[in-house]
């Protein structure tokens, strides 16, 4: 129970609010004392709100205008429980369990002032004869979501000034003849969600502007039905059944502006249907083909959900400005019959998403479009989208169409003004990683359009793990990665493909036979892998190879290498012969590559090759391990001393788990031959001599360890003592603006701002946020990063969870790799899981130094500042470029 009393000496109070309150029944002298009360308000949100009230409650309160009993448990309301308070203007009885019965005819009886009354969400079934009588001034009405399944002639008869009645949601089967006879100043009437099979008269209404009756049973519209319905403007018909719309449905409102009549079953439009309409909807339909009636709408039509074959352009109004045709089995779009006609129109929002388009061409739209959507169709290919032509175009959606190829002659943008460039997404489409659409790497250029690259992909088109490649914007993928394939001039047996910088021929698992064809085209990379009887036709494939640079002959079966094998591909820098049966080699057999450098003969039978009398001048790598080498004495000095000679010029990947033949537990590098041990004495004098040199040696050895592995703090022991830096190339950095690009997640700031820029504030950092507000985003940091001498990377897991900051080190990666030389710093500020990094990052830190915050270390910020340039020679750079 409320409490009694509880405000008797507030008498001067104006406005209660009681909202969440655990009380059931409000007592009759509840409000005693407040006379001056205006407003109340009894808001209930809980499972104990208000159920029952007394019919004296508002007795003290004679001033009373706003009261607010909403979201209660009310289920009945105490016959002239208003008799004192005749000066209420509004009352809220929404979202209760109201229902009435014969003595709730006086419940609102004297309330001539009542201007809104709200029963809104209650379990009403039914209006008593006279409730309403007494409300002659009622402006507004709300019974939606009640029970009402009628309405009779005296319900609203005294309503006389009623201009909202809100009827929707309830179960209204029947109106009577003259329901809404006396509402004529009504401007809003709302019967959705009912059951009515037809229209009510509403003939009186004469000043009607808004009329809602969706979701009803109707099924057809007579022609007098809007009679006198002179200042109508806007009606709302959908969800209805009323399948066929005559030129007589709407000839009696001069005023109408929008309709809707969505989810009709509408089959037939007459024409001369609809008459200066300015917003029109009719989705979900049984539409087959535009109409003229279309002609009439002036600002939005939407035929979306219906089954359209072709649009034409020629059946919308030239005022329009928005058109929705999607969801329907538009194959074709019909242009404007003149040029004149696509200069005049003024649509600016076409979308046509889900239909069965082909293609999407320039020549379609008025020139004055802002904005296409065609997703989900079956286009193909794009004509001609130029910048020349649709100088407004701000947004074009190509999303889940069939585009594989677009050419930039059909998507050239001549603006010089990268604003004005439209946006197009061409996400989930099968676009290949052709060199036809090599143009998307670079969209930022002025001459093409923006392309929302980071959320499309494109498929590989030659990959031996033909995998997928996504984020073309933060360039994972590279323009000499972009290939076509060749068919007309390539081996029937293989597949050939290329681009501006490579040609590949890829002839994997082939068997030959004899006579083969000649190459008819010069190849940078072949692949003769897992062939057969490839060594007695490739001398003859690569007569005439002069720029061949990669040769894959590995696991193909190779017995023997003939001298003339070779003598056609004289460029060659690259030779893969692993995995084979050569038992030898010999060693002129290599003399017409004078240009190797890379050369694998790994997992073969080879016994004593003579690497040493081999004219391999430009060797730097070569593999050897797993084969049968058969360590005589006389091979194993002369194969320590060739080793010993070049290891200056030429690496050696796997010496160390290279083994003769019968001692698989020693690498050839430490084996011994015991036939080599001649003469013991000799090695006893000769140790005496050793031993005092090894021991230098050792120490040397040891002192050269500890140098190495402590080579950093020495670099950043003499640079902080005395400024000394080796290797250090000042050009590199000339005309850089900052000294270092810092590259964090924002959820890090905190750190950056209290930690970092302290400790450099002599550098001249860039910080993307700060330095570059404003503008395209990607913009600003490619121009971030080619103004910064470096870009230091705060490696958190946020800045792993983050794709953008993945994209700022992809980046300043690209960067790096295009100017050669290290301008990446990365610093692990915390602990972080390699498998949340990308290729590229993860690849990075398994390659290259990184600096790890440790407070025990004591020289970390001399460290970085080390990794950045110095300062003074960034001032003497900066004041020489200014």
């Amino acid at each position: 129970m409320f409490p009694s009393g509880k405000f008797k000496h507030l008498q001067q109070l104006n406005n209660l609010i009681i909202t969440n309150c655990s009380f059931l029944q409000i007592g009759s002298d509840a409000f005693e004392g407040l006379k001056s009360l205006t407003t109340l308000k009894i808001h209930g949100r809980h499972s104990k709100e208000i159920r029952n009230i007394s019919e004296n409650l508002f007795d003290p309160t004679p001033q009373l205008d706003i009261i607010f009993l909403s979201f209660n448990n009310l289920e009945y309301l105490p016959a002239r429980i208003f008799r004192n308070s005749k000066s209420i203007g509004q009352i809220h009885l929404n979202n209760n369990k109201l229902f009435f019965n014969q003595s709730s005819k006086d419940t609102f009886k004297g309330l001539q002032s009542l201007f809104t009354l709200d029963l809104s969400f209650n379990q009403i079934d039914h209006l008593p004869l006279g409730i309403f009588n007494d409300l002659t001034s009622l402006l507004s009405l709300y019974l939606r979501h009640n029970l009402l399944q009628q309405v009779n002639d005296n319900n609203f008869h005294f309503l006389t000034k009623l201009e909202i009645l809100d009827i929707d949601n309830n179960n209204l089967t029947i109106t009577t003849e003259k329901a809404f006879g006396t509402l004529t100043l009504l401007k809003q009437l709302r019967l959705n969600d009912n059951e009515l099979e037809y229209l009510p008269n509403l003939q009186n209404l004469t000043n009607l502007t808004d009329l809602y009756i969706s979701s009803n049973n109707i099924t057809n519209i007579a022609s007098d039905s809007f009679l006198h319905l002179n200042q109508l403007r806007i009606l709302y018909l959908g969800d209805n059944k009323i399948k066929v719309l005559k030129n007589t449905t709407f000839q009696n409102l001069p005023n109408l502006i929008e309709v809707n009549l969505q989810s009709c079953e509408i089959n037939f439009i007459e024409e001369g249907t609809f008459h200066n309409l300015s917003i029109l909807s009719m989705p979900y339909n049984k539409i087959n083909e535009m109409r003229s009636s279309f002609v009439n709408v002036k600002e939005q039509l939407n035929i979306s959900f219906n089954n359209i074959q072709v649009f034409d352009f020629n059946f919308i109004n030239p005022d329009l400005k928005v058109i929705d045709i999607s969801n329907n089995r538009v194959r074709e779009i019909r242009t404007l019959s003149s040029v004149l006609a696509a200069e005049t129109y003024k649509l600016e929002y076409f979308v046509a998403d889900n239909n069965q388009l082909t293609i999407c061409s320039v020549s379609y739209f008025p020139l004055g479009i802002r904005h296409i959507l065609m997703k989900y169709n079956n286009i193909t290919h794009i004509d001609k989208f130029t910048a020349a032509t649709l100088t407004q175009l701000e947004t074009l959606n190509l999303e889940n169409n069939l585009i594989k190829e677009i050419s930039d002659k059909d998507f050239k943008y001549n603006v010089q003004t990268p604003d004005k460039k439209p946006i197009v997404y061409l996400k989930s489409n099968p676009i290949v990683c052709s060199c036809k659409n090599n143009w998307m790497l670079g969209t930022s250029k002025y001459n093409y359009p923006r392309v929302d690259l980071l959320n499309t992909h494109c498929i590989v088109t030659y990959s031996r793990m033909k995998k997928y490649v996504f984020g073309l914007a933060i360039r994972t993928i590279k323009e000499s990665e972009l290939m076509c394939e060749n068919v007309e001039t390539c081996l029937s047996q293989c597949r050939c493909f290329f681009n501006d910088e490579l040609s590949i021929m890829d002839c994997f698992n082939v068997t030959w036979v004899q006579p083969t064809a000649i190459l008819q085209e010069n190849f940078i990379t072949i692949f003769f892998d897992g062939n057969t009887n490839i060594g007695s036709v490739v001398s003859r494939l690569l007569i005439n190879s002069p720029i061949l640079q990669t040769l894959y002959l590995n696991n193909s079966g190779l017995l023997i290498i003939s001298k003339d094998m070779f003598q056609g591909v004289g460029g060659l820098k690259e030779l893969y012969l692993e995995e084979n049966q050569l038992e030898y080699i010999s060693p002129d057999v290599f003399m017409n590559l004078p240009k190797l450098k890379i050369l694998s003969l790994r997992k073969n039978k080879l016994q004593q090759p003579q690497f040493w009398k081999m004219e391999l001048s430009h060797l730097s790598k070569i593999t050897f391990s797993e084969n049968n080498f058969v360590c005589d004495c006389d091979f194993i000095t002369d194969f320590r001393k060739w080793v010993n000679t070049t290891q200056l010029k030429i690496t050696f990947p796997d010496l160390d788990v290279t083994y003769c033949k019968g001692s698989p537990d020693v690498p050839i590098s430490n084996f011994i031959n015991p036939s080599c041990l001649v003469d013991v004495n000799n090695q006893i004098k000769l140790s005496l001599f050793i031993a005092p040199t090894i021991s230098i040696i050792s120490f040397l050895v040891v002192f050269a360890i500890l140098l190495y592995f402590y080579r950093l703090e020495m670099k950043v022991w003499l640079h902080s003592r005395y400024g000394v830096r080796f290797f250090y190339n000042k050009d590199a950095d000339i005309g850089k603006v900052y000294g270092a690009f810092i590259s964090y997640a924002e959820e890090d700031e905190d750190w950056i701002t209290e930690e970092l820029l302290p400790q450099l504030e002599d550098y001249k950092l860039c910080i993307l946020q700060r330095d570059f507000p404003i503008g395209d985003k990607v913009e600003s940091l490619l121009q971030a990063v080619e103004s910064s001498c470096r870009t230091v990377v705060i490696l958190t897991p946020n800045y792993l969870k983050s794709d953008w900051c993945q994209f700022e080190f992809d980046t300043a990666h690209m960067q790096s790799l295009q100017d050669k030389c290290e301008r990446l710093v990365v610093v692990r500020l915390e602990a972080v899981d390699n498998c949340e990094m990308n290729t590229n990052l993860g690849a990075y830190l398994k390659t290259n130094t990184y600096l790890d915050i440790n407070i025990n270390d004591g020289l970390f910020w001399e460290k970085l500042k080390f990794a950045l340039p110095d300062v003074e020679i960034l001032r003497e750079q900066n004041e020489t470029h200014f």
